[in-house]
């Protein structure tokens, strides 16, 4: 969420919903950049990704994921599908 700057207002809106569906602790927004070993370790702790996006989007880290075994979830409307 680090990106692009100046979008707190959004980021806001995000944490709200989180702290709205989810137990207090359970949801940790990133919002600043992280080191590539360090984004690798935290890919390396997730049980699974969902990326409901409709359009191409994260396909590098999708790649991480396939790499470290760790499946993921996308929309059928997902291009990258096609």
């Amino acid at each position: 969420m680090g990106y692009p700057p100046g979008n707190e207002a959004y980021i806001s809106q995000i944490q709200a919903a989180a702290d709205a569906l989810f137990p207090n602790g359970q949801v940790n927004l990133m919002r600043e950049n992280l080191a590539f070993d360090d984004y690798l370790a935290l890919l390396a702790r997730c049980h699974v990704g969902y990326f409901m996006f409709e359009r191409q989007q994260g396909v590098g880290t999708l790649c991480l994921l396939i790499q470290a075994n760790v499946p993921f979830v996308l929309t059928r409307k997902n291009p990258f599908l096609a």
